[in-house]
């Protein structure tokens, strides 16, 4: 579909679909010719869609679809006329499928794994991107990636502070600075404070450092999709701006023994800004632990099951360790009024929260 569009992919180890989001949310008020824009959340601007289709372009794109999926040839005046703006992601290299005209990378840290070797072999997939993308690609003056920053295709933006009305931090001005430099090469008359004004009132996606609710307790509960130590950084940073004398909790779940084995140091810095930690039991998506059994820290150990390994990461990291749903109900059942209790899970602690809160819509 990418192929009949102008396509703005978003990408990057985090942010990408906050950044994706926020494009689409401020170029729908200032790019006329935006026409659909998906990403991988729910977003509240969206009447909690996860997609974005220009009403005033419906006929166009029902013949443009009905073209795509019954084979026939699609009418010439209907392709690239209109931008798509998408969340575009690096997992298994499936962004490599897309045709894009511009790229923005928000950044890039070893991520995935399970698939990739090395940080060399995940920087690796964006440069492969960045040959197939056929304009320009945007970053940040911050990314470390040198083969990346020295391509000619590359374009290097600054990070400006950037005050939305319901979500700040560095991540939020390194996202909205990223989203401006891209719109600002569709439509070059956009000024910082046409932007600004339009993006202003952006509430945030789902699952990204999202308000639940208020605990019977009097500590409010936030959750957040955060499974790599950098995430849980910014998580932090974000309520230690907003709560400055709030005691701030973290519960993590952890996402994949692997993730967990790699980042295994970057996680002590992460969990000790927190003035207290919880580890749920590790969500081990498409892995078995027999898989692990060569791995150092196995073979020092002896590991016979997930929970342990959870076991001993949260003593590692001066944390409860929470082996069940009803030890987790019980954990936010000790916080009072002066906690900030926030989730990070990328496996179904959020949804067992939610049905357990009564919150799911």
């Amino acid at each position: 579909m990418s192929k009949y569009f102008r396509t703005v992919g978003f990408s990057g180890t985090n942010g990408k679909s906050s950044s994706s989001a926020l494009a689409i949310t401020t170029a729908k008020k200032l790019i006329p010719q935006l026409g659909i824009g998906i990403v991988g959340a729910l977003i509240p601007d969206f009447d909690s869609k996860s997609y974005y289709l220009n009403q005033e372009n419906k006929s166009e794109f029902r013949l443009l679809f009905d073209a795509i999926f019954t084979g026939r040839q699609v009418p010439y005046h209907l392709i690239k006329q209109r931008y798509f703006f998408l969340e575009a992601c690096e997992y298994k290299r499936h962004f490599l499928n897309l045709d894009l005209e511009k790229l923005a990378i928000t950044n890039i840290e070893l991520d995935h794994t399970d698939y990739y070797q090395d940080l060399e072999d995940y920087t690796s997939a964006y440069l492969q991107m960045i040959d197939k993308t056929s304009h320009e690609v945007f970053v940040l003056k911050n990314l470390e990636q040198k083969a990346i920053l020295s391509n000619p295709k590359t374009k290097i933006l600054p990070v400006k502070q950037r005050k939305l009305k319901y979500i700040r931090g560095e991540h939020t001005n390194q996202n909205a600075s990223l989203v401006a430099g891209v719109l600002q090469s569709i439509d070059p008359r956009l000024s910082d404070e046409q932007i600004l004004e339009a993006m202003y009132e952006f509430k945030g996606i789902w699952r990204r450092m999202e308000f639940l609710t208020t605990l019977p307790t009097g500590a409010k509960l936030y959750t957040d999709y955060g499974h790599i130590a950098s995430s849980l950084s910014v998580g932090y940073n974000m309520l230690h701006q907003k709560y400055l004398e709030k005691k701030i909790i973290a519960l993590f779940q952890p996402h994949q023994m692997h993730r967990v084995l790699v980042g295994w140091d970057d996680f002590y810095p992460a969990l000790a800004q927190f003035d207290q930690r919880a580890i749920y039991q590790i969500y081990a998506a498409r892995e078995n632990i027999q898989d692990f059994a060569q791995e150092p820290l196995f073979q020092q150990h002896h590991f016979s099951s997930v929970d342990e390994l959870g076991n001993y990461f949260a003593k590692e990291h001066n944390a409860e360790y929470l082996q069940n749903f009803d030890q987790v109900m019980t954990f936010l059942d000790k916080t009072t009024s002066d906690d900030i209790l926030v989730v990070f899970t990328a496996g179904d602690l959020d949804f067992l929260l939610r049905k357990k809160l009564g919150l799911l819509k």
